[in-house]
């Protein structure tokens, strides 16, 4: 009788984390890697680093990333690895360049959770999890062959390290596992990946004197290993490449970015906030909320360090004249971590912080219905019947989410915010992004020349990075007018890609010379003939 209880009592200890372990990978599965390869890579920046990977993968430099051919010293190469070894196994293929990231947010994804355990204990680490996992930016960027996903990764792992060291007694061991992370974040991203976590970890040591954390040897430790890790491969770069490596990697692709905009129009300084309110959805309206509750009842000094390292960032990149959404994503899980400790003690006490947050979470679900429908409707008519099925499930679950606070039934609030997550990004990528994708990518048109050319494949005032990725980089551009016509006079056998609007106004002076082979709502493709009736624009 005995035994039975006990084998029962074992069975039942295994059985929870076993079912627990299955569901959390289905869901996984479901949010990063389903569909992952639906639609081709997007302009501009997935075909590059798809056709770097390739190419490492192919000539087996594993140490020069190089783009058609060339140096390219856009990024350190530690996302180009993962893509290559990932290439290596699978192909030249969307999934094969989108696996790592997709990978990299599951671990991204247990490391909030750890990072939120130590913060309250194991009660905020499910939830926390499951914010990071289900955000809009998150749920884009493990879909995405690009190497914001990796980044945040690495310093994430950085910031638990250094947690983890505070908490335990300063044990030198976690302070070299923070190195090693910081040395990957330098390999994935550059200078950005030391100086930030270090400038983080420096105030806070500050700012924690009196407690005795102010301990320089401990940081400087993981410096040390920081440097140990990455400084090999810059050491190499700069012995092969010399000043190209130092004017294309660090003046052109750090400084200068920082000090001056990339895009014509720089962003203002107040650009993140509002990135933060969009791309944190849904659960930016529960920052408020959260940051207050950590403050009044978790680890005031751990909910400071998480503070400080979303502050700290955040004003770094508002500094730079070079702004994007994806570059605060680093401060997403320390915010993840903050809103799982406010849903794990959801209750009475916080239930009116809890209807703000959920009626700020309808009103900006009603404002992303709005601005889908208003994008789709103007820029994809063909894909307004799916914008319209994922404007109503943003609104009609962000309602019923609401109607559960007021009810204080917060656990199935919260699993209908999940649920809600999980519909939008299965309808976005099975629906959403194959219908729109000819305004990001040219892989059909690519992959229509590929297979018919028997000559040169000319891009006509075209600047496409996915042809080029879907071609193997055999393209030929060309932007006169009088050029192109020479050329479609030639018996050469010729495929040309243009613009649908930039045809129209060649087709005047070359219609006996061109026959068309296929034309959609924004491409044409065609070829030369000779002399003859002119094929009309279908």
């Amino acid at each position: 009788m005995s035994e039975d209880i006990a084998v029962k009592t074992v069975s039942s200890r295994f059985s929870i984390p076993w079912r627990w372990i299955a569901g959390g990978g289905i869901l996984f599965y479901l949010l990063f890697f389903f569909a992952i390869g639906n639609f081709g890579l997007m302009d501009p920046d997935e075909p590059v680093y798809g056709q770097v990977a390739h190419e490492m993968a192919t000539t087996g430099d594993w140490l020069t990333p190089r783009y058609l051919g060339k140096p390219w010293f856009d990024k350190p190469p530690m996302f180009y690895w993962l893509s290559a070894l990932s290439v290596k196994a699978l192909g030249p293929t969307e999934t094969a360049c989108r696996l790592p990231s997709a990978a990299l947010a599951v671990g991204l994804c247990l490391l909030t959770g750890m990072l939120a355990s130590k913060l309250a204990g194991r009660r905020a680490h499910w939830p926390a999890v499951l914010a990071q996992a289900t955000c809009v930016q998150h749920l884009i960027l493990a879909r995405s062959a690009v190497t914001d996903m990796t980044l945040a990764f690495f310093l994430t792992a950085a910031l638990l390290c250094y947690a983890v060291w505070r908490q335990e007694g300063n044990r030198l061991l976690w302070m070299f596992l923070c190195g090693a992370a910081m040395g990957g974040a330098v390999l994935t991203k550059g200078p950005v990946g030391l100086l930030l976590p270090c400038a983080v970890f420096g105030l806070d040591m500050l700012l924690g004197r009196k407690d005795g954390l102010l301990r320089p040897a401990s940081l400087a430790a993981g410096v040390g290993t920081a440097l140990v890790v990455s400084l090999p491969w810059y050491q190499a770069m700069l012995h092969l490449h010399g000043q190209a490596f130092v004017q294309g990697f660090l003046v052109a692709n750090n400084l200068t970015r920082f000090m001056s905009p990339e895009h014509p129009k720089s962003a203002p300084f107040y650009y993140f906030p509002p990135v933060l309110l969009a791309f944190f959805f849904p659960w930016s309206a529960y920052l408020v909320g959260a940051i207050r509750h950590c403050l009044a009842s978790g680890d005031r000094p751990a909910v400071r360090l998480l503070l400080l390292w979303s502050g700290v960032i955040c004003a770094f990149f508002s500094l730079s004249q070079t702004k994007l959404v994806t570059y605060i994503f680093p401060i997403y899980p320390a915010l993840s971590a903050l809103v799982g400790l406010f849903w794990a003690d959801a209750g009475p006490d916080t239930a009116t912080s809890m209807r703000r947050a959920a009626a700020g979470t309808v009103a900006l679900g009603l404002l992303a219905a709005g601005f889908l429908l208003i994008m789709s409707h103007r820029s994809y008519p063909p894909a307004f019947p799916v914008a319209v099925a994922i404007a109503a499930c943003l609104a009609v679950s962000s309602a019923a989410a609401f109607a559960a606070v007021r009810r204080k039934g917060f656990a199935l609030a919260f699993g209908t915010t999940v649920a809600m997550m999980l519909g939008f990004i299965m309808t976005v990528s099975n629906f959403l992004l194959p219908a729109i994708q000819e305004a990001h990518t040219m892989k059909a048109q690519a992959l229509m020349a590929k297979q018919i050319a028997r000559g040169p494949v000319y891009a006509y005032r075209l600047k496409s990075q996915s042809l080029l990725f879907y071609t193997d980089g055999h393209v030929l551009n060309i932007q006169q007018e009088q050029d192109l016509c020479r050329l479609l006079k030639n018996r050469e056998p010729m495929i040309v890609i243009a613009l649908r609007n930039d045809f129209a106004r060649l087709l005047p002076r070359t219609r006996s010379h061109v026959r068309t082979i296929s034309a959609s709502l924004r491409y044409v493709v065609f070829c030369n003939r000779p002399a003859g009736r002119p094929a009309p624009l279908s």
